[in-house]
């Protein structure tokens, strides 16, 4: 896998994982706009894309405009 794709996609994944732990905050900091439903997706998403483009002999730009058509 690039080097650099791999480093944004963990900095996509670290973002959503982030995004998710807040939703465990008191009620009285604000939370973040998405859903629980639609992080915990949006997580599995970028972990089965990143899974695919390093283990399979798949096109990354194909990969990442599914991942992206997802989202």
């Amino acid at each position: 896998m690039n080097p650099e794709l791999s480093e944004i996609l963990n900095i996509w994944l670290s973002y959503f994982r982030t995004l998710l732990l807040e939703q465990f905050l008191p009620p009285e900091v604000k939370k973040p706009e998405y859903p629980f439903s639609k992080l915990k997706n949006i997580i599995k998403q970028i972990q089965n894309t990143i899974f695919l483009i390093s283990t399979k002999n798949i096109n990354p730009r194909l990969a990442l405009e599914i991942l992206m058509l997802q989202l």
